[in-house]
């Protein structure tokens, strides 16, 4: 089973919040191959300062104009063959955070796509799995989605409307598409995914709900597993699952602020959320430690503790 850490970069700096990111990376995850893609124009003199064994892939520069562009990039074949020689690839973006290494005993639990749950804005219900900067990715399972030749599978795109549509008379009023396409023509992946990245819409969207129209057998970790793997949102609503053990990572930049101001010996949380994400440091071996802020960089990379 091989697996290798990828991660976006597009410009030269690396912020203070982002060195942490990284640092932390390397701390935890610098066994397994660690691989920076982003701009082929770019030198990223400072991210090999903090991880000196990453080697570089180059795309082409307009990739990473825009979060549309880049997620135009995670939804085409050509970058997923450029990682072929990997069974799973982990996408870190520099806005991450990892809190033990547990990468490969995730990628024996055979699942396509592993992320952290996103939530209904309208209820704050688990929408489904998961945000793409901090996931897990079968190389050959997106591959055979993006090349797949089938027409979207019915059940699998009601199943989608059922959990899209949080008002029964919208869904009722939506039902005669079901046997539209039942009935009439059905798109394929490439018509697809022609419309939705003109629509501007992110690919983790697509590998988390729509990836399945189109190749059935390809797995998506369930909210309750994805949890476990990660967490983004709706902490408090889910923090004692994590009593003995917190999820093996998070993303957002407010997890990396409020972390930073653990590890800097911060003498009391700023509310309830910041307490609950000290807990999870706590239980994954961080130490507060006051230290100047230009040594965080180095306090986060040298320290063992997983």
């Amino acid at each position: 089973m091989s697996v290798a850490v990828i991660i976006p970069i597009y410009k030269q700096e690396l912020s203070e919040l982002e060195r942490h990111s990284l640092a932390r990376c390397v701390a935890v995850l610098g066994r397994h191959p660690l691989v920076f893609f982003g701009p082929r124009s770019l030198t990223p003199t400072h991210h090999f300062r903090v991880a000196p064994t990453a080697i570089q892939e180059g795309f082409d520069d307009t990739y990473f104009s825009s979060p549309e562009t880049y997620s135009k990039l995670l939804l085409t074949t050509s970058f997923y063959e450029r990682f072929s020689a990997f069974d799973y690839v982990l996408v870190y973006q520099l806005d991450a955070f990892v809190f033990h290494d547990a990468l490969t005993e995730w990628c024996l639990r055979s699942y396509d796509y592993l992320g952290a749950p996103f939530r209904n804005a309208s209820d704050s219900s688990w929408l489904g799995v998961g945000n793409g900067g901090f996931s897990l990715r079968n190389v050959r399972s997106f591959l055979a989605v993006l090349t797949s030749l089938s027409k979207e599978d019915p059940e699998a795109y009601w199943n989608i409307e059922r959990l899209l549509t949080t008002s029964r008379t919208k869904l009722l009023l939506k039902s005669y598409r079901k046997w539209k396409k039942r009935l009439g023509r059905r798109e394929d992946v490439r018509e697809f995914l022609s419309r939705f990245i003109a629509e501007g819409r992110p690919e983790d969207l697509f590998w988390g709900l729509h990836a399945v129209r189109f190749h059935p057998p390809f797995r998506v970790a369930p909210v309750d597993v994805a949890l476990d793997f990660a967490i983004e949102g709706g902490l408090l609503d889910v923090g004692t699952r994590y009593a003995s053990r917190p999820p093996f990572g998070c993303h957002q930049n407010r997890f990396l602020e409020m972390i930073s101001r653990f590890r800097a010996g911060i003498e009391r949380p700023e509310g309830e959320y910041e307490a609950a994400v000290w807990s999870l440091a706590g239980r994954a071996g961080l130490s507060p430690e006051q230290t100047r802020p230009q040594d965080s960089e180095t306090r986060l990379m040298s320290d063992p503790r997983p």
